[in-house]
């Protein structure tokens, strides 16, 4: 048979992680003049006075004790004590008060203040609702006075809910870890193109929504994530959805890495793939391409067809240069080259030689899978507005808008690639590839449900109209302004210095933005 342990109370008040609140519920007696008071325990002949656990109490205050709330008959005594131990406030009764009454006071007190009432308007709108239910003369006439805050003059401010919450960081041991996967995923792709390949503005020129988004904005999408996340009060309810979040992210990321159309990087710089028993219209196409892009005979040897990254990437510069000069080629062999390309750069062809995968690829992996799973967050942050939950409400919407709106910065790099890489490569000329459609959708879905929320909190509407114009922007200059996207990040940049002005950029208009919008 087992039995449970009743807690000692002085051990709880010296608890080492502190109390905002003490509760006590029962009976209770002060002096006719007030100056103290005493508590039963478990009987009548069982009294506690303050000065019996006086040390526990003063060691519960410096730890960050609040506020006491004696839902007891007669506690004025009990109230002056504590004050005198420099308490900042207590809630007592001041005469003999029913059970009923008392239940029905801390229900109500504990909905409102929950609600970040200040503690006089939350007593106040108590006392009301007690007044419409007791105060009858069959009832408990004037008993909705009978609950009363003492407040310590040298406490400087009365509690608030939210004031006795601090914004909960996660442990260091969290925290480190988190860190230095943001870390990997702000820069750590830029960094193992440079140094595996040296050709980093090559390939941040073909492929800017993944190499230079992550640390022009999506670092500070990260960050916003993880202090909204921070806001919560209680954490531990999210671990289920960002399981399933974590579930979602690692499918997508599986799908994206066994996908056609790989990107020239995912390959180390001497790979090469041979294809035993090649398809007859791949062979004929190849035939069909022009010196000027493709040596055929680099291709085509014997009954086989050789795949070589070096030559991959020669045919996509000679092509491209064809373009940008406005030569001639037949569309013939430009379809030509396009059917090469896709079958060279498919996950087939390279498959059975993953030695060729280069290291690169596993960060773009981290990069894709980190953005996939952030956006996925914003699924699991929205919903959650209940101001009770939140510690600070306006911060935390701060945070989603600055997240959502660093996603905007990627819609644009997104397009570039698009309509402009995965033409020269591919041939392809839709705008929108895959699920392209349905994330620029839950991007602006979401941007625009928290400016409503915002401006129904605090009508920022000055605040929703700059966030509207920077959306109209954004998108604007990544549907119809593809050169300029060019000039600045893309194949005709000259200047690629011109990139490390965008994150110092972009710190600095977050660092105006809270400055201005969250500290209100």
């Amino acid at each position: 048979m087992s039995s449970l342990e009743q807690k000692i109370y002085d051990d709880e008040l010296r608890e080492g992680r502190g109390w905002h609140i003490f509760f006590f519920a029962g009976h209770s007696e002060s002096r006719k003049d007030g100056t103290i008071g005493s508590i039963v325990i478990n009987n009548e002949d069982d009294c506690l006075t303050i000065d019996e656990f006086k040390q526990e109490l003063s060691t519960a205050i410096e730890k960050g004790l609040q506020l006491a709330i004696f839902n007891s008959c007669d506690g004025l005594g009990l109230a002056n004590q504590l004050a005198k131990l420099h308490l900042p406030s207590s809630i007592v009764m001041k005469e003999v008060i029913s059970d009923e009454i008392a239940c029905d006071f801390l229900t109500h007190f504990l909905d409102t203040f929950s609600h970040n009432t200040s503690l006089f308007a939350a007593v106040h709108q108590v006392r009301k609702e007690l007044e419409k239910k007791w105060d009858l003369p069959e009832q408990y006439p004037g008993a909705h006075w009978l609950p009363v805050i003492v407040h310590n003059p040298g406490a400087p401010n009365l509690p608030t809910w939210k004031g006795l919450i601090s914004e909960y960081q996660l442990p260091l041991k969290y925290r480190l870890p988190i860190l230095i996967v943001a870390i990997l995923g702000a820069i750590g792709l830029s960094l193992s193109i440079h140094l595996e390949f040296n050709q980093f503005k090559f390939y941040a020129q073909l492929y800017p929504h993944m190499i230079l988004f992550p640390w022009f904005s999506f670092w500070i999408a990260m960050w916003g994530v993880y202090q909204a996340f921070c806001q919560f009060i209680n954490k531990k309810k999210f671990w289920l959805p960002v399981a399933v979040v974590l579930f979602i992210s690692i499918l997508t990321l599986s799908i994206e890495v066994t996908s056609d159309n790989m990107m020239l990087f995912e390959l180390t710089e001497n790979a090469v793939a041979t294809v035993d028993k090649p398809p007859l219209e791949i062979i004929d196409k190849i035939e069909k391409i022009p010196g000027t892009i493709v040596d055929k005979h680099e291709f085509i040897q014997s009954d086989k067809i050789v795949i070589k990254k070096i030559k991959i990437k020669k045919a996509i510069t000679n092509f491209i240069n064809i373009k940008e000069e406005n030569k001639e080629i037949s569309e013939e062999a430009e379809n030509s080259y396009y059917e090469l390309m896709k079958f060279s750069l498919s996950y087939n062809v390279w498959k059975g030689n993953k030695d060729y995968f280069s290291f690169s690829r596993w960060f773009y992996g981290l990069t894709f899978w980190m953005i996939i799973f952030n956006v996925l967050m914003l699924f699991v942050l929205w919903p959650n507005l209940d101001s009770r939950q939140i510690v600070n409400q306006l911060k935390y919407l701060g945070y989603l808008i600055t997240t959502e709106v660093s996603f905007l910065s990627w819609i644009p790099l997104r397009l570039y690639y698009t309509q402009k890489t995965k033409y020269f490569i591919f041939g392809s000329t839709s705008p929108l590839e895959g699920l392209d459609f349905l994330v620029y959708l839950i991007i602006f879905f979401l941007l625009t449900m928290t400016l409503i929320k915002i401006c129904q909190l605090e009508q920022r509407y000055k605040l929703a109209v700059l966030v509207t114009i920077v959306a109209a922007i954004v998108l604007y200059i990544g549907t119809f302004q593809t050169d300029l996207i060019d000039r600045f990040v893309g194949l005709n940049t000259s200047d690629p210095r011109i990139w490390f002005i965008c994150p110092l950029l972009n710190g600095l208009c977050l660092y105006i933005f809270l400055s201005n919008e969250t500290d209100r």
